[in-house]
């Protein structure tokens, strides 16, 4: 009895174990290239990251880590195509779920803009 309860107790651990690993390997961050115009003048402070973006199994995940104002999210294919836009609110610590699980396998784009200067784009493939 005491070697069933163990075993059932290890049984149980390595399998939440493997799910929360599995949650992990799939999310992968979409890299950002892009610029932020900055005020004339010497720098005061190291620029500071304005988003991160992951990338998971029907749906890409934007973390706000700056207010940026309106944010236009816009995803375009590799022909060239917008296959989604949306525009975002992007108070610190806001989140903005896109779903791509209707789109096909390739090369997207991702682009980030807003009314200001700022302007961030990466590529992911499905």
């Amino acid at each position: 009895m005491k070697n069933t309860k163990l075993f059932l107790i290890t049984f149980l651990v390595c399998t939440f174990s493997l799910f929360i690993y599995a949650g992990q390997v799939q999310q992968r961050e979409i890299l950002l290239s892009g610029k932020i115009e900055k005020p004339k003048g010497p720098s005061r402070v190291p620029e500071a990251p304005s988003l991160e973006v992951y990338l998971d199994f029907n749906a890409i995940t934007v973390y706000f880590l700056n207010d940026l104002g309106n944010v236009t999210i816009t995803i375009i294919n590799e022909l060239g195509e917008v296959v989604h836009q949306s525009i975002e609110p992007s108070a610190c610590g806001a989140t903005a779920v896109i779903d791509i699980s209707g789109l096909e396998s390739g090369i997207y784009t991702i682009t980030f803009r807003n009314d200001g200067s700022f302007y961030r784009y990466g590529e992911f493939e499905l």
